[in-house]
């Protein structure tokens, strides 16, 4: 008589901590671009970074962090000052349900009370965890498979509660402290992705990304292996595969996709696909819907 009425469509939690790490950085450290399907958070425990992120470059000082969502380009450079190391914590990890989304969208500056929670979250994790090669974090101590089960339950549930309190609360870095940090390649670079982006659904070469950005080919080339660790091509590429995962996800066939994004053929399509994900666009295009289906099923639609 009366359809089901689901109580989870606000549902958040974390399922899976991929990584957690403390650095002491004491010399220059150039971290090549990278892509996955987890969330990345950066914290800048002291000192100074560079964060690349898609067309956007951050200097981040102490204090700051940032998010990088699933499949998001991001790369980090930090410079290394003599006497001055820069202690950076990278936390990674899977989740369900959109409530931290906001967390994506640019730097934030946390405060005292804010940073110490975080550093008191990465000391839970590694006291419930190590690390072991070849499988990741593995819970220690416990007794029995029930017992980890348990111990990993308590520390996604602190990680769910921590991330929805940031999301609530955290203060974006005001934008007129961020132009005060933006240097003539850093700006180039955002216009030269700008023009990328812009002609998203095109097939350009080299020398007309150039062109367009009244570049030379060299200093284009120069200026994309500095901020995005990788040549201009290869980041034209980055932005079309995203495009093209939006593009699955909206129900879109391969053949469709390829031929929008101005590639020669699928399967040259389907190559540049895995080479930048990890797995073929059908074999995407399968677990996206797997998701959809398990998502419906904890929300209580049929």
């Amino acid at each position: 008589m009366f359809g089901k009425i689901s109580q989870t469509k606000n549902h958040f939690s974390v399922d899976m901590i991929v990584s957690a790490i403390i650095r002491n950085i004491y010399e220059t450290f150039d971290y090549p671009g990278d892509m996955h399907d987890f969330w990345e958070m950066v914290y800048v425990i002291d000192g100074n970074a560079t964060i690349t992120e898609d067309e956007n470059v951050y200097l981040m000082t102490s204090g700051n962090v940032i998010f990088h969502r699933p499949m998001e380009f991001h790369k980090l450079y930090i410079q290394y000052q003599q006497n001055s190391p820069t202690k950076i914590m990278i936390l990674s990890f899977k989740c369900s349900g959109s409530a931290i989304e906001s967390l994506g969208d640019g730097l934030f500056m946390m405060s005292d009370s804010q940073q110490k929670d975080l550093i008191d979250m990465y000391n839970t994790i590694m006291s419930t965890y190590k690390w072991v090669e070849g499988e990741g974090l593995v819970p220690i101590n416990a007794v029995g498979e029930n017992a980890k089960k348990l111990d990993e339950m308590i520390v996604y549930s602190k990680l769910t509660v921590m991330l929805l309190t940031l999301a609530k609360n955290l203060l974006p870095v005001k934008s007129e402290e961020l132009q005060t940090r933006v240097s003539s390649g850093i700006y180039n670079y955002k216009r030269m992705m700008e023009i990328l982006n812009e002609h998203i659904y095109e097939d350009l070469s080299v020398d007309d990304i150039a062109s367009m950005g009244c570049m030379s080919r060299s200093n284009v080339q120069k200026l994309f292996k500095t901020y995005s660790g990788c040549g201009v091509m290869q980041q034209f590429n980055r932005i079309k595969v995203a495009k093209a995962m939006d593009l699955i996800k909206m129900g879109m066939n391969i053949n469709e996709i390829s031929s929008r994004l101005a590639y020669t053929s699928p399967n040259y399509f389907s190559e540049v696909f895995k080479r930048e994900v990890g797995v073929l666009p059908s074999r995407f295009k399968q677990q996206v819907q797997s998701f959809v289906k398990q998502s419906d099923a904890r929300d209580g639609y049929k």
